[in-house]
């Protein structure tokens, strides 16, 4: 019972999940999920990719880098009951170029027609002085981890006992405050959005980075509903009931995808220690899927769900995912067996 027949040179897990689609969920309605991760090397100075010898495991559930209450996701789950799109996550490293240290630098990323651009800035503080608050000089750097724990955002601590005051959209952020005489000391963004320089007006700041987002932060958290038990059948079902599918999206909006098929061009820029770009295609690949389930067999194809790109290895891995709906035959699971189809000239 419950066997994956991988079939690929890629790795795979399965989970059985309960179905939060609010189309068509039940009362003790299960899915059967599959999740299979590709993992390649990615050659500097060539426009193909090769799959790797060593492939990376299916992450079961988020891995924070620290304190879940205080510190970012370092891997984000590759199962989702019901993404609506693809999304497109980032590990990187800001580099400066030429071994010479920068004030400021731009990194981005390009998939397709779209691209991301980022301005990563050295380490500077807030200065008041006779009321009035300005930036501080910047220190210079060779290398910057592009994390939420350098952008805009954090805790204000209170004082006198009071309820502490926090960023929503990440609290593990720099600094945050509400009053200016707040903020002497306090540590400025290292990430920004060029158009968008950070300012002592919170309305005006936002949030830049290219790493998952936790499920607890905001745009997600809002996006799982408020449940409000009202009888047993509510108690039965742990999904509130006005829930919301992109509660599973864990990209920043701006990296949601709507499909991604392949031979897309990518470009990283300023990411990687000697290459400042690095440019290749989007491999073509199919995955297809044979379920047994209350002795019938059943065929249904993988969808792509997450693409990460780690420019420091450099490495790039793809994450497809099937989801099945059981009902209440997830007993009746024997095995699925999985098949790629790989278009050779797009992978060596």
């Amino acid at each position: 019972m419950w066997t994956i027949i991988n079939n690929t040179d890629f790795k795979a897990d399965y989970q059985l999940g309960i179905n939060t689609d609010p189309r068509t969920r039940h009362e003790y309605d299960l899915i059967w999920m599959v999740a299979i991760k590709a993992t390649f090397c990615i050659k500097p100075g060539t426009r193909k990719l090769s799959i790797s010898d060593e492939q990376v495991e299916i992450n079961s559930t988020d891995q924070f880098r620290d304190d879940p209450s205080t510190s970012s996701l370092l891997v984000a789950s590759d199962f989702a009951a019901n993404k609506q799109a693809v999304d497109v996550l980032l590990n990187a490293t800001a580099y400066s170029q030429g071994g010479k240290r920068a004030e400021d630098m731009l990194v981005s990323f390009r998939l397709g027609e779209r691209r991301k651009v980022l301005k990563i800035i050295g380490d500077q503080f807030w200065e008041s002085s006779m009321g009035m608050i300005s930036k501080s000089y910047i220190i210079p750097f060779d290398k910057k981890e592009i994390i939420y724990e350098h952008a805009y955002g954090g805790w204000l601590e209170a004082k006198d006992k009071k309820l502490s005051l926090y960023d929503p959209s990440n609290p593990s952020g720099t600094g945050y405050f509400h009053k200016r005489s707040q903020a002497h000391r306090m540590k400025l963004p290292n990430i920004e959005y060029p158009d968008f320089p950070t300012k002592t007006s919170l309305k005006k700041n936002r949030v830049a980075g290219y790493g998952p987002i936790p499920p607890h932060w905001s745009p997600r958290q809002p996006h799982a509903g408020i449940y409000e038990p009202k009888n047993r059948a509510d108690l039965n079902n742990p999904y509130a009931k006005n829930f919301d599918p992109l509660f599973y999206q864990a990209a920043p909006y701006d990296q949601q995808f709507s499909d991604i098929n392949g031979n897309e061009p990518v470009g990283l820029l300023n990411m990687h220690p000697e290459f400042s770009v690095i440019e290749f295609l989007m491999p073509v690949i199919e995955i297809e899927c044979e379920t047994k389930m209350n002795n019938k067999e059943i065929r249904h194809t993988a969808t792509i769900q997450t693409v990460i790109f780690q420019p420091d290895v450099p490495q790039m891995q793809m994450v497809w995912q099937t989801t099945l709906p059981c009902k209440q035959q997830g007993r009746t699971i024997e095995y699925t067996k999985i098949y790629s189809k790989i278009d050779p000239n797009t992978v060596n």
